[in-house]
């Protein structure tokens, strides 16, 4: 595996990611699009509501002009970007697990489009690792290379207690077999299979909704 790959799922960005990545670490390789560093997380003033809010008037479903809308490691034909749900706009504790499960989708869809634009929109200055697997992703691009595999599909979610953060989430997934190749089709690296990857997410609340501030591997 080269330097660099820190989630060995998210482990090869540099070979993907996620999941091996000593203090750092998408959706389901059946329906990735579906809706359905570690720095101290910075003290909070708003905590989570127990009920239903509006999502600030700031905060948009849409997705990113910047973000790639297709790529060459599609699960199927026609494969499109994840959308976040309704539910990852509210400000209570089931809007923070629908939100921690949207980011993770945002970073499967950069191991399909070799991109890490999509989950830069939703992490803060303050998340290390989420920086560093958004640059693996977009060097591995400028590289001349893409992934081939690598597709998460989320297989749990819950909250944790938040610390000083407003939420904190707890997100389990699996990721399919991946290799790394270059344009022109000539194996780079690969790694095997896992299964039940684990990955915690501290959130804060923003005008622009639900923002990740920090994201470390689980015991």
């Amino acid at each position: 595996m080269r330097p660099g790959a820190a989630f060995v799922p998210f482990v090869m960005v540099g070979v993907v990611l996620l999941a091996g990545c000593s203090g750092s670490t998408p959706g389901s390789p059946t329906d990735p699009g579906s809706s359905d560093p570690v720095s101290v997380a910075p003290s909070i003033s708003s905590p989570v509501t127990s009920s239903p809010t509006s999502p600030p008037a700031s905060v948009s479903r849409a997705v990113p002009a910047d973000v790639p809308t297709t790529g060459p490691n599609l699960v199927r034909k026609g494969e499109r970007p994840p959308v976040m749900p309704v539910l990852a706009t509210k400000h209570t504790p089931a809007g923070a697990v629908a939100f921690a499960k949207f980011f993770i989708r945002t970073i499967d869809w950069g191991f399909a489009t070799t991109s890490g634009a999509y989950m830069r929109h939703y992490f803060t200055k303050s998340c290390i690792e989420c920086a560093s697997h958004a640059d693996g992703l977009d060097n591995t691009r400028k590289a001349g290379e893409y992934y081939l595999g690598s597709r998460f599909r989320i297989a749990a979610a819950r909250s944790r207690p938040p610390g000083d953060a407003d939420a904190s989430v707890t997100v389990t997934f699996d990721l399919t077999s991946a290799e790394v190749l270059t344009n022109h089709g000539r194996f780079v690296d690969g790694d095997v299979a896992h299964t039940g990857q684990s990955r915690q997410f501290w959130l804060t609340w923003t005008s622009d909704g639900w923002r990740v501030i920090n994201m470390r591997p689980t015991s």
